[in-house]
């Protein structure tokens, strides 16, 4: 995740999901932001903080097992770039989707608790 192309693979995936539901009509262009923030965080969540072990398991010997994808990243030291820029991203979600919302009250309650779910696991 410390190289710029897999960063760069991340945000064109965010704009694509964006792009997907703005195009399709489902939502109003306003809660298509909110969609994506809701899928991204169900999605990073998942992947970086639920599942634990490492694919690698057989050369491993299971050193991995106990940990999250998130603790293995940069060989658990806290706030690398790595980790800022993933800290960052839901922070610009939930601003955008709020922001474009006009500060909608249900909009804001939404993409707060999607930005608490996304970031509290992060923090050390």
């Amino acid at each position: 995740m410390s190289g710029t192309v897999t960063k760069a693979c991340y945000l064109i995936f965010i704009a694509l999901t964006w792009a997907f539901f703005h195009l399709s009509r489902w939502f109003t262009p306003e809660d298509c932001w909110t969609v994506t923030n809701v899928i991204h965080t169900v999605a990073s969540f998942t992947f970086l903080h639920w599942m634990k072990g490492s694919p690698e398991s057989i050369t491993s010997q299971g050193d991995y097992s106990a940990m999250t994808v998130y603790e293995q990243m940069d060989a658990s030291v806290p706030y690398t770039n790595t980790k800022k820029f993933l800290m960052l991203i839901p922070a610009l979600l939930c601003w955008m989707s709020c922001h474009l919302a006009d500060y909608k009250l249900t909009v804001c309650i939404v993409n707060s608790g999607m930005f608490a779910i996304c970031i509290i696991p992060k923090i050390p």
